[in-house]
């Protein structure tokens, strides 16, 4: 018997679909693979040579990437997608790091407002020192003068000019700050004991304060981890809209391994500050740039048996970086069940290259 024309059309809408579900297949374990990893990678400690954290640095991106292909792969006929419908599952929670929804508090009574900020390019070099414009200083006291103020600032990368953001001293005359390291506390309380935790030759530092707020003492952490140091060449070669492909290559190459080479540092940081901070006698508040997304294993170490603001309080997007890459957040509020979180916000200062975060707390 004759094949028809009407035969081989449909052979090879058969073939057709077969490959389409094979590919469909494929970018199944594909996007479930890249996600699991991504998700798991915040409980990996890092080691020296090997770190799972750059997927966690890409987490949002490759989670969304992951919703759009299960909705293809559920309208698509003959495709299995409950592998990846499972990982999309059980990581959805962890979008709340990005992007949050929450209840806010109307009418409260705040018994203490932090605020925490990375200040390090509202600040200019001039003839090797340290200075800031008026007009810098002048934003920067009308931000801190928003509702509510803070009583406490923590501030990275302030190095010596943190006398100078003072807006006034009969209203912040209590600070603590490091020489040529950049991190400071400014009070509006009496600071009864302060000291630092000593990261080595690292240019980035962690100051601790403890602060007696009317008879109840706080201590408080404003940390800077250890930075990525990607050089201004290297930004430029990956954003400029040309560029020769095989010295592309080789700055992605030398970025990924300046992010694997400092992730292990900033691990080594944290763990020397949650050690500290746990043998704290009082309540805590561990703050500032930890330089880290929420989907890293420095951040897990961090907020353990802590509060993040921005996960009680916060609401849309959560990014705290002014800067290429969307959803960022590595600035925190982290505390203690010793202090009631009542609000969140982030101030739309641009003023470095950091937005400020800011949070008010009732004092159990």
């Amino acid at each position: 018997m004759q094949k028809t024309k009407k035969y081989y059309l449909e052979q090879a809408k058969i073939k057709s679909r077969a490959l389409r579900a094979k590919i469909l297949n494929w970018l199944c374990l594909i996007a479930s693979a890249f996600l699991g990893a991504a998700y798991l990678s915040q409980w990996i400690e890092p080691f020296e040579q090997m770190s799972l954290s750059l997927l966690g640095l890409t987490f949002p991106i490759v989670f969304l990437i992951s919703v759009a292909l299960l909705i293809l792969l559920i309208t698509a006929r003959g495709v299995s997608y409950y592998l990846l419908l499972i990982c999309v599952c059980l990581s959805a929670p962890s979008m709340r790091h990005f992007f949050n929804i929450s209840i806010q508090e109307k009418g409260i009574n705040p018994d203490l407002c932090v605020m925490s900020y990375n200040a390090m390019t509202g600040i200019k070099m001039v003839d090797h020192r340290y200075i800031m414009t008026s007009d810098i200083k002048n934003s920067f006291r009308e931000m801190i003068n928003i509702k509510p103020q803070p009583d406490i600032i923590l501030l990275q990368e302030v190095n010596h000019v943190v006398e100078k953001i003072l807006p006034s001293k009969s209203i912040y005359p209590y600070y603590h700050k490091l020489k040529r390291r950049g991190t400071a506390v400014l009070s509006k309380y009496p600071i009864q004991k302060e000291g630092a935790i000593d990261f080595g030759a690292k240019p980035n530092s962690c100051v601790w304060s403890d602060i007696n707020i009317d008879g109840q003492v706080i201590r408080t952490y404003s940390v800077h981890l250890e930075s990525n140091r990607l050089s201004e060449e290297s930004v430029k070669m990956i954003t400029k809209s040309e560029h020769n492909r095989s010295n592309l290559i080789t700055e992605v190459g030398k970025m990924v391994n300046q992010y694997h080479k400092y992730t292990y540092v900033r691990a080594d940081q944290a763990q020397r500050i949650k050690k500290h901070a746990m043998s704290s006698p009082h309540p805590v508040i561990i703050a500032g740039d930890f330089n880290e997304t929420p989907i890293s294993h420095t951040y897990q170490n961090l907020s353990a048996n802590m509060n993040d603001a921005w996960i009680d309080k916060g609401i849309g997007l959560g990014s705290t970086w002014i800067g290429l890459i969307p959803m960022l957040r590595i600035d925190y509020l982290l505390s203690d069940e010793n202090l009631e979180i009542q609000s969140y916000q982030r101030l739309n200062s641009r003023l470095s290259d950091h937005y400020p975060i800011k949070a008010s707390y009732k004092l159990k």
